[in-house]
C-alpha cells in the first residue's frame, strides 16, 4: 500500500504494509519526495503537457542566496562607513577640553 500526499505541488510518498491481526499499518519503505518539473507527451520529449510554475532551478536558488548575502554585506559595510563619518562629525564640533592633557605632562626626575 502506498500513501501519497500532495502539498504545494510537491508529492510525498511513503510505502505502508498492513499488519496481520491488529489491522494497523507499518511503514516498510523509505519515504521520498518528488517535485514535478515538466511532463512531456512522449517518453523523453515532445510537446509539454505540464510545466511547474513554482519550480526554481538549483542554479537560480544558489544565485539568489549569493545575491542576498552580498546585499547584507554591502549594507553592513555602508553602515560602518556611515557610523565612522557620524562619529567624526560629532567630535569635530566639540570644543577643546583644557584639562585633556593634564596627566600626559612629562615628569622631572
Amino acid at each position: 500500500m502506498a500513501s501519497i500526499l500532495v502539498l504545494m505541488s510537491v508529492r510525498y510518498y511513503s510505502v505502508l504494509q498492513i499488519v496481520d491481526g491488529g489491522g494497523g499499518l507499518t511503514e516498510i519503505g523509505p519515504r521520498f519526495v518528488l517535485q514535478l518539473i515538466k511532463v512531456f507527451s512522449g517518453s523523453f520529449g515532445g510537446p509539454t503537457l505540464y510545466e511547474n510554475p513554482h519550480y526554481i532551478t538549483p542554479n537560480a536558488h544558489r544565485r539568489a542566496t549569493k545575491l542576498a548575502a552580498a546585499f547584507r554585506y554591502k549594507n553592513r559595510v555602508e553602515a560602518k562607513k556611515s557610523l565612522g563619518k557620524r562619529r567624526a562629525d560629532e567630535t569635530r564640533g566639540l570644543p577643546q577640553d583644557p584639562l585633556e592633557d593634564i596627566f600626559n605632562e612629562p615628569t622631572d626626575t
